[in-house]
């Protein structure tokens, strides 16, 4: 009897699987498809803008007085900090004028301590009626005199000390040395050039900006930098400044914004920069991912609309026709289409079919990815669909 009863169990086995097996090759031939809701979100309006990197500072360094170039401490290409020693001149003759106003101060010291110690014994003399009051004032009109000389002898030194220092020519900020115009033994004259220096750190970009545009830069702005040499990499930046004054001959201002970079990315000034602004519209509006929109011939453009599961029945899918607007961050506005919180079909809606059931494998939101900026004339261009 067991026996008997084991072999009914075998034979009834597969006849118990036969529904789930079913079930599992017809959940195989659904087509599968990944979907997303369409969302609410800002609308942004991209603009590619052109530019160069440029320094914060640059200086032409010159000397404050003329004299003989005695020592060169720096080459082209040198990096120094603010206060380093550049050049010097040959000091030999106005250290020793310097030299001869500090003896002279010395002396004049010397004369009022002696004019204050004769004041001091007038007036104790003048105490006991052993000299007149008015040898007294001579004697304090001397200390004052003496003073004086003090006061002006002190000036001419540190005039001349000043001079002395002129001969070294010091960095006034940060940078490299781009040109260098002098040379060892060279004469120069107060206004000669001779040093270039240029800051490299707090590099700025400044790119023009086409007079439409320039009302739509605001707080809510961003914008990313990209650069020749630095290929596939984006530097985020922020904006500094919008020179609200438009050149009349390229009827464009100048936009400067500072790029986040780092010493070891390499670039210098001069090196030209690609601007990726985004200028919001103060508008929001449904998005879907660009990925969500099938464009045909006749020029529509469509979507796959994802209806839900009921009961036993499996998800379907029904096509849609949208009118598109603006396109940003890899995301496309809808300006007619379904509402937002609407499922639609993202990956796997080639070849589908109205009322098709469709198995769905994934269910995110709306991706973001790399915006198609406008070109530099600021023009937004045709909408992607119609």
């Amino acid at each position: 009897m067991a026996a008997a009863g084991a072999v009914a169990l075998i034979l009834a086995a597969p006849l118990l699987a036969a529904p789930a097996v079913a079930q599992e090759r017809g959940q195989e031939r659904l087509a599968p498809v990944d979907v997303v809701e369409v969302r609410e979100a800002p609308i942004v309006r991209p603009v590619a803008l052109s530019g160069s990197l440029t320094s914060p500072r640059r200086a032409e360094l010159s000397p404050a007085i003329a004299g003989l170039v005695q020592a060169l401490h720096v080459e082209i290409g040198d990096r120094v900090a603010a206060g380093d020693l550049l050049l010097q001149l040959d000091r030999d003759l106005e250290r020793l004028t310097l030299d001869q106003a500090q003896a002279a101060v010395r002396e004049a010291e010397a004369d009022l301590a002696e004019a204050n110690r004769r004041l001091e014994v007038g007036r104790r003399l003048a105490e006991r009626r052993s000299l007149p009051e008015n040898e007294v004032d001579t004697r304090a009109a001397v200390v004052r005199m003496a003073r004086h000389r003090l006061a002006r002898l002190e000036a001419e030194a540190a005039y001349e000390a000043g001079r002395l220092d002129r001969h070294d020519l010091r960095a006034p900020f940060a940078g490299v040395i781009a040109e260098r115009h002098a040379e060892l033994g060279e004469w120069v004259e107060p206004g000669d050039s001779l040093m270039h220096l240029v800051a490299v750190d707090g590099l700025l970009i400044d790119a023009p900006v086409p007079q439409d545009v320039m009302p739509r830069i605001g707080p809510g702005s961003t914008v990313m930098a990209r650069f020749d040499a630095l290929p596939g990499r984006e530097v985020p930046a922020r904006i500094r400044t919008l020179v609200p004054v438009s050149d009349p001959r390229s009827r464009s201002a100048v936009l400067r914004v500072v790029p986040d970079l780092t010493p070891d990315m390499g670039v210098v000034p001069g090196m030209s920069a690609t601007l990726d602004l985004r200028p919001q519209t103060g508008a929001t509006g449904s998005v879907v991912p660009r990925d969500a929109l099938l464009r045909h011939p006749d020029g529509r453009v469509t979507l796959w609309v994802v209806e839900p599961a009921d009961g036993e029945n499996a998800a379907t899918v029904r096509e849609q026709r949208v009118r598109t607007g603006l396109q940003f961050d890899g995301l496309v506005e809808l300006r007619e289409g379904p509402p937002p919180g609407t499922q639609v079909v993202v990956h796997g809606n080639e070849g589908l079919r109205p009322e098709q059931q469709v198995r769905i494998r994934e269910t995110g939101p709306a991706p973001a990815s790399e915006a198609a900026p406008e070109p530099l004339s600021g023009s937004s261009g045709p909408p992607a669909g119609g």
